[in-house]
């Protein structure tokens, strides 16, 4: 080893392992921890080390902001020199440090500069950091060789520094965006990174390793390369976190005064509070908990909390403002640094979690958005009009709440929910304020701005006591305004409950089925603003949604005709080589834009291995139609197609198909190998007929269901019953088939920008597919019909003709046992070939020899078999015995 003029000196490993995409050790060659160099090697290599001054004066020098840590220490820099908007040391604080002989045995922490990042690779414990890597690289692309910064021998850890525009904000962990954990993002708002030359805690000394993994000296700053500008804005925050952290107040702006102030009272009550628990952490003994935990426990707790209130949009509070208060309040000692956290704030800002609106503060901004609050304050003059005198009964005081609500709350009794219609988005939503007990706040928040708005309306002549003296402040108004601030719940509820009482006088009262019933040929997109927009896809014609049409759901893209998608088109031409079976998936995904299924159809998407485009094709639609709780697609199990013993998890309800019963477009995922799919269940669900089923926890109902199935698989399911000519009709298999060489991993994302082009071409697509042709005042053909392709047909029918029998058998001559019983109570897999050939035989089903291999009822039942002895069991045993029983050769026993 040799010494270096700022580090120390590195072991003579062989070169490191660079995440690039094209190369070949990153399939696995990464190891355990390599034996690192021993302690005392690498404390002789510190002892060589330049002293502290003229190494923290070196780091300054090119372009890093030194602090001074403890000896063998990682943590306690100077407070007041990290953190978001905290300005790193000067120059001239550097210089005092290194002078300073309390320090000359110290570690080095770096802060970054701003403009600088490092990812932090932590290849040990249970970190999987370079499959996280490789995750990373396949999708942004590969990254420029640069060194690492680390006290570790094995090749992957340490920290790798890239330049990036100044004032970037990235997330904090890799994990953020989908790609494993073990890798943190330093930033120059979070954490800091510890100088070669310094000792970590075990013992080892922290050095900069070329790319060759040889010691060497640390860069400069501006030596560094630069982070490509796909990982730059692959990794970079949400919006909300890189904006000026000023407050996102849109809600509680568009509040009246009075409900701003009480909004400020509780937000302050509430900070006020977790400061005072802050202020408490730094009173308690060594290892003392609070009500939270300990220092670590609490903080987090805490900074969590704080972050969810500063982001929330009903809240006045901002980041910036909770930041520097946090400077003030956090503890700082003890094992835990203001550092850390403001670390701790900074990932929750990150994360983007929003604290829920309180129920009463809820209420009011749901009056607010319907308009009620919002509504200018009326001139004497015009009070007659839009505030018409009426008893402060309960009886008026529903009226009043009406006046307000225009229109706009509708109440389903059977779920006890309240709806309430939002004029900006054009959608009616339950919100997180639908209960009974939001009512009752809503029509107490409603109550409480006719309050206000109704002031000087009535007289203000005082009443009389029983001695003929007025009273003070005893109008009919000035009295019932003070009984409701004195907590006169029992009035609010009391207006609540006849309002819910008599929903059906007043024209509220609904089920969940008025709801998201389209005109013929219509789905719900947006406009150019965001509210959504009813397409009529056979005329064209548009028009924005109102209360009346009652629509809860809409496709989350602009609504274009013009707008093309050449990547989808492309990808369809290879996945779909046979122009009629491409025809028939744009048709099956047009189809898919409206409501109900006149075709009846269950389509299933099949590809022999993966790659083959069927997860793209369904992702992207998914996409296309909306993956929220407002979109009109879901990817959900497909369990509840399947017979009921080959679920994955019991399921008497029906809630998946009530849940789901309103969207357009349902993707289900891979079944389980060897299950069988119910028939019944799938007649039903494609019948567009009125359903009866019990939701979870909740009473039977009556609902029709209107999403089209697209099934992904691998592999071919069976029935279990002779399947008749119904329900062939109703299956499409669809095979899906990439070559290799145009197979693109991040094809998915890139189809999906085209959201807007494949939407215009599903709607082109559709106009073909429902609109009838029409020749000398005759129908030519059946509107909707889908076109009927040949080879799909020949697939389907070799597939229910070759998988069903052995399901047939499998559900009439077995029962399935535990995992736990005993080999001897299983089926010993020639026995069950004897057994189904036996049974084949006697019900007119005829196969050759290529069938008398064990091996082939394996991949036909799909079920794993238990090992005993060099045989194979299947985990069922035989409930009924074939007629004929055929003896296979002593060749076909063998272990499937």
């Amino acid at each position: 080893m040799s010494s270096v003029s700022d580090d120390t000196t590195a072991s003579e490993d062989s070169p490191e392992i660079e995440f690039q995409l094209d190369k070949p050790n990153l399939a696995g060659a990464v190891e355990q921890d390599q034996p690192a160099a021993s302690i005392e090697a690498r404390g002789q290599a510190a002892s060589n080390a330049p002293p502290f001054e003229e190494r923290m004066n070196t780091f300054q020098s090119r372009g890093w902001h030194p602090m001074p840590l403890p000896p063998r220490s990682k943590a306690h820099p100077p407070t007041g020199f990290t953190g978001i908007n905290v300005a790193p040391p000067t120059a001239e604080q550097v210089a005092t440090w290194a002078m300073d002989s309390a320090f000359q045995h110290h570690n080095i922490a770096l802060r970054l500069p701003d403009g600088l990042v490092a990812l932090d690779v932590d290849n040990y414990g249970e970190h999987d950091a370079p499959a996280t890597m490789r995750a990373a690289v396949e999708r942004f692309g590969p990254l420029p060789k640069v060194g690492r910064l680390t006290s570790r021998d094995d090749k992957v850890s340490g920290h790798r520094f890239f330049r990036v525009p100044t004032g970037t904000r990235l997330v904090s962990n890799l994990s953020q965006v989908g790609l494993g954990d073990g890798v943190d993002v330093l930033q120059h708002h979070h954490r800091y990174s510890i100088a070669p030359g310094s000792t970590h805690p075990s013992g080892l000394i922290y050095q900069w390793l070329d790319t060759q993994g040889a010691a060497a000296k640390l860069p400069s700053v501006a030596d560094l390369p630069e982070l490509p500008n796909a990982w730059l804005e692959g990794l970079r925050a949400p919006e909300r976190a890189t904006a000026d952290m000023t407050a996102n107040t849109e809600a509680f702006e568009a509040l009246t005064p009075s409900i701003q102030s009480y909004v400020r009272d509780y937000v302050a009550g509430e900070v006020g509070r977790l400061y005072a628990e802050l202020d408490a952490l730094a009173d308690l003994p060594e290892g003392a908990a609070g009500p939270r935990g300990g220092w670590q426990d609490s903080c987090l707790a805490i900074t969590q909390r704080l972050s969810a209130l500063a982001l929330a949009n009903w809240s006045p509070l901002s980041v910036s403002e909770v930041e520097r208060a946090l400077a003030q309040h956090l503890p700082n000692g003890g094992g835990f640094t203001q550092a850390t956290g403001l670390s701790m704030f900074d990932r929750a800002v990150d994360k983007g979690e929003v604290a829920p609106l309180p129920r009463d503060i809820g209420a009011a901004i749901l009056i607010d958005a319907l308009g009620g609050m919002a509504t200018p304050e009326p001139t004497p003059s015009d009070l007659s009009t839009l505030w018409p005198k009426r008893d402060w009964t309960a009886s008026g005081n529903v009226e009043r709440t009406l006046d307000h609500l225009d229109g706009r709350l509708l109440f389903d009794a059977a779920r006890s929910i309240w709806f309430a219609f939002d004029e900006h988005s054009g959608l009616w939503s339950a919100g997180k304020s639908g209960s009974d007990d939001a009512a009752a706040a809503w029509v107490s928040r409603a109550m409480d701005a006719a309050c206000e708005f109704e002031i000087g309306h009535y007289s203000d002549e005082p009443a009389l006591d029983n001695k003929g003296n007025p009273k003070p402040a005893s109008s009919q108004h000035d009295k019932f305004v003070k009984e409701m601030r004195s907590g006169g719940a029992s009035m609010h509820g009391s207006v609540a409950k006849m309002l819910r009482r008599r929903a059906s006088d007043y024209g509220l009262l609904f089920t969940g089925q008025d709801f998201d019933v389209l005109p013929e040929h219509t789905v719900t997109m947006l406009d150019a603003d965001g509210h959504a927009l009813l397409v009529n896809l056979l005329t064209g014609q548009t028009r924005p949604t109102q209360a009346n049409d009652r629509i809860t759901r809409r496709i989350p893209q602009v609504w274009n005709p013009d707008a093309t998608a050449p990547q989808f088109e492309k990808f369809l031409r290879y996945a779909q080589p046979d122009p009629a079976q491409r025809r028939f998936v744009l048709f099956a995904f047009a189809a898919s834009l409206v409501q109900g299924n006149p075709q009846r159809a269950l389509y299933i998407h099949h590809g022999h291995e993966t790659g083959s485009g069927k997860s793209v094709a369904l992702n992207t639609m998914h996409h296309v139609m909306g993956a929220d709780a407002l979109g009109y697609g879901r990817t959900v199990k497909a369990d509840f197609i399947l017979r009921s013993r080959y679920r994955r998890e019991a399921n008497e309800h029906a809630s998946v198909e009530i849940s789901n019963a309103s969207r357009h477009f349902l993707a289900l995922t891979e079944a389980p190998d060897g299950s069988a799919l119910d028939e019944t269940k799938i007649k039903a669900l494609t019948s567009e007929e009125w359903l009866s089923g019990r939701p979870l926890g909740g009473e039977p109902i009556d609902y029709q269901f209107q999403p089209k199935m697209h099934m992904t698989t691998n592999s071919i399911h069976g029935i279990g019953v002779k399947v008749d000519q119904a329900t062939r009709d109703r299956l499409h298999l669809i095979e899906w088939a990439v070559p290799a060489r145009h197979r693109d991993p991040a094809l998915t994302r890139k189809l999906s920008a085209e959201a807007p082009g494949i939407l215009a071409l599903l709607a082109r697509t559709y106009r073909e597919l429902a609109g009838p042709d029409v020749e000398d005042g005759l129908v030519a053909r059946d509107a909707y019909a889908l076109p009927v392709v040949p080879s799909m047909v020949e697939a389907r029918d070799e597939w229910l003709g070759e998988a069903s029998p052995v399901q047939m058998w499998r559900d009439q001559c077995t029962a399935d046992l535990p995992a736990t019983a005993p080999v001897s109570e299983m089926t010993l897999n020639r026995t069950a070939l004897a057994q189904f050939r036996g049974w084949a035989a006697s019900n007119g089903y005829n196969y050759g020899t290529s069938r008398n291999d064990v091996r082939w009822l394996a991949g036909q039942l799909g079920v794993k078999t238990r090992k005993s002895n060099g045989k194979a069991f299947y985990p069922f045993r035989i409930t009924v015995q074939s007629d004929e029983i055929w003896a296979p050769d002593e060749s076909n026993a063998v272990m499937s």
